[in-house]
């Protein structure tokens, strides 16, 4: 007979249901901060900076940057990372050795403090700085 009231008390009872949903719901909550999830965090502003700028000035041009001086990126790692970039951390350099004809510069970045391995940039790899060169008179 008690175990006939117990089966009734399990099949029949709404808040041992309730209950069941709300403490498997605390169980996924705790299990997922627990697994440090990947993660895209976006970085702004971050700046450019410039190297070689005397392939230029040295050929007698004088350039104006149009676009590019900063740049935006997503990167994607776990969350115990993510939590600790900033644009401090990315390192974003335009080589003016390599001006192209149209006068766009290839952006290269980097995440400083990290291995390729644990950050990758997702988006914004491929950017470049836009510049106005005139022949200096």
């Amino acid at each position: 007979m008690k175990g006939k009231q117990f089966k009734e008390k399990i099949i029949h009872n709404i808040g041992l249901k309730l209950l069941s949903i709300v403490l498997a719901f605390i169980l996924w909550v705790v299990v997922i901060n627990q697994q440090d999830p990947v993660e895209t965090v976006t970085i702004k502003d971050i700046p450019v900076s410039v190297i070689n700028e005397g392939s230029l000035t040295n050929l007698g041009y004088s350039y104006k940057i149009n676009e590019g001086a900063t740049i935006t990126i997503e990167v994607e790692a776990r969350r115990s990372i993510t939590s600790n970039i900033s644009s401090a951390n990315v390192v974003a350099t335009a080589d003016f050795s390599k001006v192209s004809i149209t006068n766009s510069v290839p952006i290269d970045i980097s995440v400083t403090g990290y291995s390729e391995s644990d950050v990758e940039i997702v988006k914004g790899l491929n950017q470049v700085m836009i510049l106005e060169v005139e022949k200096k008179k």
